[in-house]
């Protein structure tokens, strides 16, 4: 949802060249992660694009939105506008956290609990580990 409004908003905020959006790496991320979302794709999919996210979410943050760095996007406020601005917050920084916090939940729900039990045989005690632990 949150990328959705965000790419809405982008694209108001374009107004002259909407279509020059697609050629941003920020918005060609929030477009793969949406129809994956949407698509019900993979963990690994989801996974990979949710690192771009946080990719382009420290860029734009360190660099594109630091009006010290010598690669600011708009050094005005007024330039921008709030509709600009809301885009922004929400493909950069908020989609990225989402999208994290959507991970670890998936994570932590489509994985049972680690079951460690200690047993008892002829050749003493050994651990048996749940299989994901294992395997990862």
């Amino acid at each position: 949802m949150v990328v959705a409004v965000g790419l809405v908003l982008s694209v108001i905020a374009a107004r002259d060249e909407p279509v020059e959006l697609l050629f941003y790496f920020t918005v060609q991320v929030n477009l793969a992660y949406l129809v994956v979302l949407l698509a019900g794709g993979g963990d690994r999919l989801r996974t990979a694009l949710a690192v771009y996210l946080v990719g382009t979410a420290l860029v734009f943050v360190l660099v594109l939105a630091n009006p010290w760095s010598g690669y600011a996007m708009v050094a005005t406020a007024d330039a921008r506008g709030p509709v600009s601005d809301a885009g922004n917050l929400l493909l950069h920084a908020v989609a990225a956290v989402a999208a994290v916090i959507m991970g670890l939940a998936g994570g932590l729900t489509s994985t049972r609990p680690a079951n460690l039990m200690i047993t008892g045989g002829e050749t003493g005690c050994r651990a048996r580990l749940a299989g994901w632990m294992v395997d990862g």
